[in-house]
């Protein structure tokens, strides 16, 4: 089943309200982790989908390396925030790396922050229940004011494994989306050749696809949570008729 899927909501039942509280209580914990550019320039050259107008494109932070120095382009519209609820084995040894860095680190590498988990005790809960074996990666993305460009995150060849046998493991995450910001993401459906929309406070999806949050005047929280997932349990919890091929 989870082969072919590339999105789906889930029927969760959680106190969203009281996870929103936990993270905006750890936001100064949060990094500020504004767009790759080289995202904005495939939107430009028509490689992806725009999730917003030229406008706002225009208009958005993004970093980028020159000269091998990392370089922040401060716009209008601020980039996002992220907060990783776990690290790879102890904390204090976890130097901030980028996504494309950590999604490919063994999931039985990863334990809960003893820095946060004062702070996010019922989001620990609540993820700690959901049809994981075992729980590994679990980053939060924040937009405020602004959009999440469109994008994508799993690169097979990281992975030691051909684009035809993608780890679903790294690709087919969990997401808990306590604030929505009142946007739902977007994600392109090959199968359909069109954007579909995936809303809600809880879903998976496929994030080798490109896919993105339109702009919100609110805060959006979105966790994003990966790990060895125990299919036949996930299965029990999704919304049937929301299933995007």
């Amino acid at each position: 089943m989870f082969d072919s899927i590339l999105a789906a909501n889930l029927n969760i039942n959680a106190d969203y309200e009281k996870i929103s509280q936990e993270i905006l209580q750890c936001r100064k914990h949060w990094e500020y982790s504004p767009i790759w550019k080289k995202w904005i320039d495939a939107a430009n050259e028509g490689k992806i989908f725009k999730v917003e107008s030229d406008e706002n494109y225009e208009s958005v932070s993004r970093q980028y390396f020159s000269n091998h120095v990392l370089k922040h382009d401060r716009r209008k519209f601020n980039g996002v925030y992220t907060l990783y609820l776990r690290s790879p084995g102890p904390e204090y040894l976890f130097s901030k790396r980028g996504f494309g860095i950590t999604k490919y680190i063994n999931h039985n590498e990863w334990i809960w922050k003893k820095s946060l988990e004062n702070s996010i005790p019922y989001t620990i809960e609540t993820i700690s229940k959901l049809p994981f074996h075992h729980i590994g990666l679990v980053r939060v993305f924040i937009t405020e004011n602004t959009f999440f460009p469109t994008h994508h995150d799993y690169e097979a060849e990281k992975d030691n494994r051909p684009e035809d046998n993608i780890d679903l493991g790294k690709s087919l995450g969990i997401s808990i989306v306590p604030l929505t910001g009142d946007v739902p993401l977007k994600i392109w459906s090959s199968c359909d050749n069109i954007v579909k929309e995936v809303p809600g406070h809880a879903h998976i999806f496929r994030d080798t696809q490109p896919h993105g949050v339109p702009f919100t005047d609110k805060i959006r929280i979105t966790i994003r949570i990966f790990g060895d997932v125990n299919y036949d349990e996930l299965e029990k919890l999704v919304d049937k008729d929301s299933i995007i091929y």
